[in-house]
């Protein structure tokens, strides 16, 4: 499977095997990439931060069936639905999961567990639930716990 990053000025997607390095550029907070097309032209793109972490993660399939609980805050009310799991993305010490849609609970208002195969759920920082109810709370918990701590 081929990578892509995408420039951040143009939207042109660049291959990465065609990029040679990626350089910090602080004037713009974005990594400046260079690189050689198939034709021979030389080009630089500026790409986001999140698109250099994303290319040096490792992505690891999920066990087919594989759900995971999406809990969000917002209007006042926590509200959550079923995911289907595609793959674990770890990337820095941390993991996370990938979704149809990309990363699951990207929002500072979000967060997400993992539906067990013996029907518990699993939160990443407040261990194993057996309820969906006992497990919501504890989400609630680690949304308004980040909330207050910004």
């Amino acid at each position: 499977m081929e990578k892509f990053v995408r420039c951040a000025r143009t939207g042109v997607y660049y291959t990465l095997r065609h990029i040679h390095r990626f350089v910090p550029d602080n004037a713009t907070l974005c990594y400046t990439a260079f690189g050689t097309a198939e034709e021979g032209d030389r080009f630089t793109a500026h790409v986001y931060p999140h698109e250099v972490e994303e290319l040096a993660s490792t992505y690891v399939p999920a066990t087919p069936g594989q759900r995971v609980i999406e809990v969000n805050y917002g209007d006042g009310e926590f509200f959550h639905f079923e995911v289907p799991l595609i793959a674990w993305r770890l990337c820095e010490g941390e993991i996370e999961p990938i979704g149809p849609e990309g990363k699951v609970a990207a929002g500072c208002n979000s967060t997400w567990m993992v539906l067990l195969a013996d029907g518990r759920y699993m939160h990443p920082e407040m261990g194993v639930s057996d309820t969906l109810e006992g497990a919501l709370q504890l989400s609630k918990e680690v949304i308004e716990r980040d909330a207050r701590s910004r």
